[in-house]
Formats: C-alpha cells, sequence, structure tokens
C-alpha cells in the first residue's frame, strides 16, 4: 500500500474519489460508469450504452478511492501528512473540488 502524502513531496499530486451513483440515478437504474482500480492509482471509464467490445478509457493518479472508501481512510492517505507539515510551520495547500 502507497504512503500518504506528506513533507518529503514537495510536488502537485492528483487525488480522485469516485461518489456513488445516488437518488435519481439508482431511480433511472443506470449502470455504474466509473470503475477504481485503488492498487494501480487508475480508474476506468465505460460507456454504459456501450457494446462488450467498447473499451473502457483509463486514467492514472497518484491515489484514488472508489465511492465506499470512507472520509477518514481519504484524510489519512492523502491530507493528514500535509496537515502535520503545515502544523510544523511548513507551507502546504490542499485544493478539493466536487
Amino acid at each position: 500500500m502507497a504512503k500518504s502524502f506528506g513533507k518529503s513531496s514537495e510536488t502537485v499530486k492528483v487525488v480522485v474519489r469516485v461518489r456513488p451513483l445516488f437518488g435519481p440515478e439508482i431511480a433511472d437504474k443506470r449502470k455504474v460508469a466509473c470503475m477504481v482500480n485503488e492498487d494501480m492509482c487508475e480508474v476506468a471509464l465505460s460507456d454504459p450504452k456501450g457494446g462488450e467490445h467498447d473499451m473502457p478509457r483509463k486514467f492514472t493518479f497518484d491515489a484514488c478511492f472508489p465511492a465506499t472508501v470512507t472520509q477518514r481512510r481519504v484524510y489519512d492517505r492523502t491530507a493528514a501528512g500535509i496537515v502535520e507539515s503545515v502544523m510544523e510551520g511548513f507551507n502546504g495547500t490542499i485544493f478539493a473540488y466536487g
């Protein structure tokens, strides 16, 4: 398992957390179009209306999390080291979207 980001890394990291289907999506019986391979840090997007021969598009990130992940795991893996560094007087920035 990969270690958390912290003061030892001074580069920009991109992390993705996939959300689960919700409300109207579930009611419409939509299919999940985004699959996460956490070990490979890879997200595969497929067309739910596509045929069996349509290959998913794959994207690699510094870390990625499936819809079932806990908020604590995301924090521990991605933000805890940065927060710790800031508390020690180092600069740190976290941008969150979504």
